[in-house]
């Protein structure tokens, strides 16, 4: 080609440079990937509409940017900043083509198309589940409408069985997780107008037992704290993702309580002494991204001496409760899309003084997040004696209020030392030890499921020589209510052993099934099981550990059939002494 006709050529090809360089620096990057959840496409259903959708950009380091609903053409519905949307959505009766659209940090855009007709009908609109089987906790979202009615919807509220009520709010829509163990269930979501009426929809589902995805750990890497990744195998192993020890940390500012994830596997939450940090989990690789506004302060301020608060978990996963060691209570309200916190505006101080009668000595609420149950040691007045105590609080799941105690509350246990566990609750029954004399002693109660009134068990206090430490070990409860764990040991000179009791479904009473004695010469921090009811983790001390030696590790373990535990494997998270990780939790794998 002559000079005179190759500098057109040269000219054109300049021109578009810019626009050829942009298509290719998009193309290095996968385009995000919008799931949605709910609603189902082509779907007829009342309003509000729930969506509920999540997007992921593995070729994006920097994740996701925001997410959005369009219910039109330019028409902007819902917007949050994040990779996660869960939120209910009023629409007008008619036809729409709504779009759910995903930015991340890379300039990559998405979107996924669903269409629906809203319904003016009276009734029930149940957005999930909306297969015939899922995962537990199982998430259900409904919504109701009476349109005769002015006053609007009083109540929604999920049957499991015949009177069996573990969720009830006053709403015009009802979102939440349900624990049911694996098994086949006949569900209703019932609701009732303000003027006399009652609807109702009904399902039968087959509840399964969906395995987890990530273990978290609440790490102290001294000086530093943070949160570690591990990830979790089909077959119960541990797997360390980045290759690197020490694990790396997603770093928090001061030192850190615990860690807790909420039901869905979207969020997770570390107490610490500044304030509560809160992330949100990319579902593609289980990497943490903080959440605008993390971390969010405490109702108090911390003195020197006070440890880092500790979270529990709602289990319906709307709130996180805030217990602090001196005796104070506080409740969070979880943003459900993008999981930022905000203060209910409730906290309460129980009688104590901390350090010698710590007001809260532990917290757990019952299976489905409907009580709460406090133990606390007081002071008797008596030579600065402590007495134990146990609270039982009603949720209030519209405000996340705890004003009201269940029947016969505070609870006086038969007599004691001064040591008390934190306690654990299964479907039906709350247990806790307490130091009594020579040995400690299993505290067992049964839950009323209608009240939240706790009966002391026949037979309770149970007394086992295995357990014997000051101050007394807790509990750890199976999801499927088969087991309790603990760390004992069978005489005050002897190391600690992993020891399995056996929960009687009829009675409550529990006996002593199996133990593990690999845990010899171990101090332990936690222990958290997955949803599959097959594995349980352990983190180690590494003064004492022995597996991998002198290394602090979180081991992997197979559940037997009697409870005990055989080791499948071990990660090693740091090797340098002092460092810890001190309090599990696992996220789900599947968001459905």
């Amino acid at each position: 080609m002559s000079l005179p006709k190759l500098l057109p050529f040269l000219r054109s090809a300049l021109t578009k440079l810019p626009t050829i360089l942009i298509l290719l620096t998009a193309a290095a990057y996968a385009r995000p990937t919008v799931t949605v959840i709910s609603p189902k496409s082509g779907i007829t259903a009342g309003a509000p509409v729930f969506y509920e959708a999540y997007a992921t950009s593995p070729g994006c380091a920097a994740g996701i940017a925001a997410m959005r609903i369009y219910t039109a053409p330019g028409i902007n519905a819902f917007t949050v900043n994040g990779a996660h949307i869960e939120h209910f959505l009023n629409l007008d009766p008619g036809t729409y083509s709504t779009v759910v659209q995903a930015w991340d940090n890379c300039g990559g855009v998405s979107k996924t198309p669903v269409d629906l007709t809203v319904s003016s009908d009276a009734g029930v609109s149940v957005y999930l589940p909306n297969q015939s089987s899922a995962n537990w906790p199982v998430h259900v979202a409904a919504s109701a409408e009476s349109p005769s009615c002015s006053e609007g919807i009083a109540a929604l509220r999920i049957y499991t069985a015949s009177g069996v009520t573990p969720y009830t709010v006053n709403s015009n829509t009802l979102d939440a997780y349900v624990n049911l163990v694996p098994g086949t269930y006949d569900l209703t979501v019932q609701a009732w107008d303000n003027c006399g009426h009652v609807f109702k929809s009904q399902l039968t589902e087959l509840v399964t037992a969906g395995s987890d995805a990530y273990l978290y750990g609440g790490a102290s890497f001294y000086p530093e704290s943070g949160i570690a990744k591990l990830d979790i195998n089909s077959n119960g192993t541990l797997s360390n993702p980045s290759g690197i020890t020490p694990l790396p940390l997603t770093m928090l500012q001061s030192r850190i309580g615990n860690v807790a994830a909420d039901p869905g596997g979207w969020f997770v939450y570390a107490s610490s002494a500044s304030g509560i940090y809160a992330f949100q989990i990319n579902r593609s690789d289980g990497v943490l991204a903080p959440i605008p506004g993390s971390p969010f302060p405490l109702t108090k301020v911390l003195d020197d001496e006070e440890p880092p608060p500790a979270i529990t978990m709602d289990p319906a996963g709307h709130f996180i409760y805030l217990s602090y060691a001196s005796g104070t209570l506080a409740t969070y309200r979880i943003h459900r899309s993008s999981g930022a916190l905000s203060w209910s505006g409730w906290a309460h101080n129980f009688p104590g003084s901390f350090p010698e009668c710590p007001g809260i000595t532990g917290l757990t609420t019952n299976f489905t997040g409907q009580y709460l149950y406090i133990s606390g040691l007081v002071p008797t007045g008596i030579y600065g004696g402590c007495a134990t105590l146990i609270y039982g609080l009603l949720a209030d799941p519209n405000h996340g209020f705890l004003n009201s105690e269940v029947s016969g509350s505070p609870y006086s246990p038969p007599p004691g030392d001064s040591g008390v566990s934190e306690p654990v609750s299964t479907s039906r029954y709350l247990y806790l030890i307490q130091s009594s004399g020579a040995y400690d002693d299993a505290l067992g109660y049964s839950i009323s499921p209608s009240t939240g009134a706790l009966s002391l068990l026949a037979g309770s206090p149970f007394s086992f020589p295995g357990l014997f430490l000051s101050p007394p070990p807790s509990f750890f409860a199976d999801w499927e209510a088969r087991f309790l764990w603990s760390f004992g040991s069978v005489s005050s000179d002897e190391a600690p052993t992993l020891q399995a009791f056996a929960i009687n479904a009829t009675s409550g009473e529990v006996t002593l099934a199996g133990a593990t004695g690999q845990f010899q010469n171990q101090d332990n921090f936690d222990l958290a099981e997955d949803h599959t009811g097959q594995f349980a983790f352990t983190s180690l001390d590494p003064y004492l550990n022995q597996a991998p030696p002198d290394v602090p590790a979180v081991v992997s373990w197979a559940i037997s059939s009697n409870g005990a535990f055989t080791k499948l494997n071990s990660v090693t998270v740091s090797t340098v002494y002092g460092d810890a990780i001190t309090s599990l939790a696992v996220a789900r794998k599947n968001p459905i």
